[in-house]
């Protein structure tokens, strides 16, 4: 098995090669990644979560059960830095509440239109 971080490199220069982007055109790596439609990290991550999410919701027979239990956070850190629970974290990203969460995850469509808009990723084929 390769090497992750020996196939980034090559990944990228295959990239410049596709594009036909020089080193000395100055160019950043995400102009050619996103050139060649590789979504960055980050976007699969969310899109990721809130596919995780919906399943989650649909698939419980108490949603809401399922959202403070997904809510609790561990106190025994020493650490002083508050930490931004999971479906805070969640709010934020959507812009909705808890309660309107539960009612669009019911409906898979509504909910893969909001995933798509959060995470301004296109739809799978």
């Amino acid at each position: 098995m390769a090497n992750q971080h020996s196939d980034e490199p090559t990944h990228q220069l295959l990239c410049h090669i596709m594009t036909g982007v020089k080193h000395l055109d100055e160019v950043r790596n995400t102009t050619v990644l996103t050139s060649v439609s590789r979504n960055e990290l980050i976007h699969t991550v969310h899109d990721r979560q809130l596919c995780f999410l919906g399943h989650m919701l649909r698939n419980t027979h108490s949603p809401q059960s399922t959202c403070q239990h997904l809510c609790t956070i561990s106190t025994n850190s020493r650490h002083a830095a508050v930490r931004l629970n999971y479906m805070d974290y969640i709010e934020r990203l959507t812009g909705m509440k808890t309660n309107k969460l539960v009612e669009v995850s019911q409906d898979r469509e509504a909910w893969r239109e909001l995933v798509v808009t959060c995470v301004g990723l296109q739809p799978p084929d």
